[in-house]
């Protein structure tokens, strides 16, 4: 099971009463002042306490809970494979930055609070740069030259501050693989927004984004040598090839969501893609 079951936020701020009480802690929240932050698995709350109890990190009062949901089989494993990938990666991230984890318990991590916009609400309020997706490119190279595939490389997951810092959230999944292991599904986020891929109309600006990742994505792959098997960029091949990983990650979206998804369907949206591609990538031949 994924999805998580809806709880009230009385009976989530119990649920992480009991946990610190039983680990401990003696934080003390402000129970008219939390906010679900998102979270499709696992639950994420924005909470406030009454003082920090962190002194030595911060002396904010806001803080990210997240209780990891033990209705999903493999719950406990996501928690410690969490901390394992923080601790493994937050001295090694140059430009990238993670959500300091400032205590942890069994199936519970509370995080500093990043104040921002994700990439995914940046493409719809169309506040999307050429810096920010070169960045975003930048941090699918650097896993890629250290061996790892992020899994769950959806849009919301990437967080800029107001200054441009960028943040990566949720590690629980990462772990040793290869580039083709994200690509498919991160290509996929990138159009399957409200309204997304699945209606009439592929937005223009959104197609435009997604190309232009891709076209950033390949130049630095080919500088870092690490472009493997990939076609030449911008041949037919090249181009082919980009147009079956969207495809790839739209199927198993559908799949994921149980969302009919026809043949009819499917190729309406393959030549939209490609013809939307010639067009895009034509001015670089």
């Amino acid at each position: 099971m994924h999805e998580k079951e809806f709880i009230s936020d009385q009976d989530f701020l119990g649920l992480i009463h009991d946990t610190l009480t039983n680990n401990g802690r003696n934080y003390q929240f402000n129970p008219d002042q939390i906010k679900i932050l998102g979270g499709k698995k696992h639950y994420v709350y924005l909470c406030s306490f009454n003082e920090s109890p962190f002194h030595r990190y911060t002396d904010k009062t806001q803080f990210v809970v997240k209780l990891f949901n033990p209705k999903i089989r493999n719950y406990k494993l996501l928690w410690e494979q969490e901390i394992t990938n923080y601790h493994n990666f937050k001295d090694k991230m140059g430009i990238f930055h993670l959500p300091q984890i400032l205590d942890s318990m069994e199936f519970m991590i509370i995080y500093e609070f990043i104040s921002g916009l994700s990439f995914q609400d940046m493409i719809i309020r169309k506040t999307i740069t050429d810096f920010h997706i070169d960045v975003l490119a930048e941090w699918f190279v650097f896993i890629h030259n250290h061996n790892y595939a992020y899994k769950d490389p959806r849009l919301f997951n990437f967080i800029f501050t107001p200054s441009n810092v960028f943040y990566i959230l949720d590690l629980e999944e990462m772990e040793n693989g290869e580039v083709s292991d994200d690509i498919p599904h991160l290509l996929s986020s990138f159009i399957d927004l409200s309204p997304g891929i699945f209606d009439k109309k592929i937005n223009e600006d959104i197609i435009n984004s997604l190309f232009l990742f891709i076209d950033k994505f390949s130049q630095k792959l080919k500088k870092s040598n690490q472009s493997g098997n990939l076609p030449d960029i911008y041949t037919d091949k090249w181009k082919l090839y980009w147009l079956e990983q969207i495809m790839i990650g739209l199927k198993e979206t559908a799949k994921r969501r149980e969302i009919p998804f026809p043949r009819k369907q499917q190729a309406r949206i393959k030549n939209v893609i490609l013809t939307e591609s010639n067009l895009f990538f034509g001015k670089k031949n």
